[in-house]
């Protein structure tokens, strides 16, 4: 994945680093002050982005955090009617600040104007998702596509 961006952006290849940093930003999961809403939608989860074994490791991780419960983790069914579309990716942090990236740019939007259509999408998409055992069967689900996918 970061590959793709340095070939994409031109950019000098980290990768290495870059994953090294992201696992060890995993570790906010566990900070006891803060509180995590979570929005996967299925598709997205489908992609594949890497071997089927690292995507396989990846969905399972997923399907633990889920039943860890530390974070709410909803996942959007492919299927699911929808009132409002996930367009694009956004991070909203305390409910002042939303975080969005583009494909060339990363827009930090923290005027009351700019937040709140974020805040009602997401509240919108949290509607229409499924969340605790329901949501890691789901995952399980996409897991085993993998392996019947590629014809194992």
């Amino acid at each position: 994945m970061f590959r793709r961006g340095v070939r994409l952006h031109r950019t000098l290849d980290d990768g290495g680093e870059a994953v090294r940093a992201r696992m060890g930003r995993q570790g906010i999961l566990d900070l006891p002050d803060k509180t995590f809403h979570i929005l996967l939608w299925e598709p997205a989860l489908r992609l594949r982005l890497g071997s089927e074994d690292v995507m396989a490791d990846q969905l399972t991780r997923v399907i633990a955090e889920i039943m860890r419960g530390r974070a709410e983790i909803g996942v959007i069914p492919l299927h699911t009617g929808m009132d409002v579309v996930p367009s694009h990716g956004f991070w909203i942090f305390d409910d002042d600040q939303v975080l969005v990236e583009t494909i060339g740019a990363e827009l930090c939007l923290t005027d009351d104007d700019a937040v709140a259509p974020y805040q009602r999408v997401f509240a919108e998409l949290t509607r229409s998702a499924v969340q605790g055992p329901a949501a890691a069967r789901l995952v399980e689900g996409i897991r085993r596509d993998l392996g019947r996918l590629s014809g194992h």
